[in-house]
């Protein structure tokens, strides 16, 4: 059994009032209980996570992590790898 499926079991909710209501099919419910979530999309967990009563992060973390999108780093946020070469444009002569 998935993580899916245990918070289902955990919550006492079948798989036919959660295909009511997220509109996905009974079958790919019980694939995604039993098997695995690697077809699961954002989407799709989205709606399951309102269905269990759970914010999208919270079941995304529980359930799928990999679901979750890490933007990149901000420049501001680089350190201090990018300040040499600041330094060494900074230094080189203009050539006019």
């Amino acid at each position: 059994m998935t993580k899916f499926g245990d918070i289902l079991r955990s919550k006492k909710l079948k798989i036919q009032a959660v295909s009511e209501l997220t509109g996905l099919s009974e079958s790919y419910l019980n694939e995604l209980v039993n098997r695995s979530t690697d077809s699961l999309t954002v989407k799709e967990a989205v709606a399951l996570a309102h269905a269990v009563g759970m914010s999208a992060d919270e079941f995304m973390k529980e359930v799928k992590p990999s679901l979750i999108k890490t933007p990149p780093p901000l420049k501001s946020q680089l350190g201090s790898s990018d300040k040499p070469r600041r330094i060494q444009e900074l230094s080189k002569p203009s050539s006019q």
